[in-house]
C-alpha cells in the first residue's frame, strides 16, 4: 500500500511538471517568422487571426505571423 501511494505521488508530480505540447522559442530576441496562407480573401471568417495579431498574442509566443490572402491559381493545401 505504501509503495502504491509513493507511485501515485510520483505520477502526479510528473504530470504537473511535464507539460507536453508546450513549445518554447529557442531565442527570445528573434521571433520565428510564420506565413499563414488564408483559404480565401481577407474577410470576417479570419477575424480571429487578425485580432490575435493586433493584440500581440503571436509575438508573446515568439512568432512573427504574416497573413496572406488567397490568390487565383494558388492552392494553400500544397506546400
Amino acid at each position: 500500500m505504501k509503495q502504491m501511494l509513493i507511485y501515485l505521488i510520483w505520477l502526479v508530480l510528473v504530470l504537473f511538471v511535464w507539460k507536453p505540447g508546450i513549445v518554447y522559442p529557442a531565442d527570445d530576441s528573434q521571433p520565428q517568422t510564420v506565413d499563414l496562407q488564408l483559404r480565401w480573401h481577407h474577410q470576417f471568417q479570419f477575424a480571429g487571426y487578425y485580432a490575435a495579431l493586433e493584440k500581440g498574442f503571436y509575438r508573446a509566443e515568439g512568432l512573427e505571423v504574416r497573413l496572406h490572402q488567397a490568390r487565383p491559381g494558388l492552392n494553400p493545401n500544397i506546400s
